[in-house]
């Protein structure tokens, strides 16, 4: 008696959806009648399959990063602006210091690893007032 040896094969079904229908199933998933498991389950397609249709036909994700965008872009130019007034009030404290030199003989002096302010006597060199902040 021989053994009869059943080979099990596999067949594989491939399933084409119309672009239409696509578009449709995602737009009623953004719209926000159903989710990608409700859709799958209703109509039939596995939700891997409505998961690729949403990134490439679904407009939500790319609305958003465009929002991020913006923002950043708008971010960007409030950066810009406020250095350039910064750049601006600094040029006028370096007339005023430079001024005051000229005109009163002494200078002011930032000492940079502390918070002190200083101002000299250009003439003798002293230390007039210091102010701690």
């Amino acid at each position: 008696m021989e053994k009869e040896s059943k080979k099990s094969t596999k067949v594989r079904v491939v399933k084409k959806y119309a672009e239409t229908f696509k578009k449709h199933v995602v737009s009623e998933i953004e719209s926000g009648l159903l989710s990608q498991s409700e859709a799958s389950k209703e109509y039939g397609v596995p939700r891997q399959t409505i998961n690729e249709w949403v990134d490439r036909y679904g407009t939500i994700e790319k609305q958003f990063i465009e929002v991020v965008m913006k923002d950043q872009k708008d971010k960007i130019a409030q950066l810009e602006s406020e250095i350039a007034d910064l750049h601006i009030k600094l040029g006028v404290y370096d007339c005023m210091m430079k001024r005051m030199g000229d005109e009163y003989g002494f200078t002011l002096k930032k000492n940079i690893n502390s918070e002190e302010l200083e101002i000299i006597d250009k003439k003798t060199g002293k230390v007039l007032r210091k102010f701690a902040k």
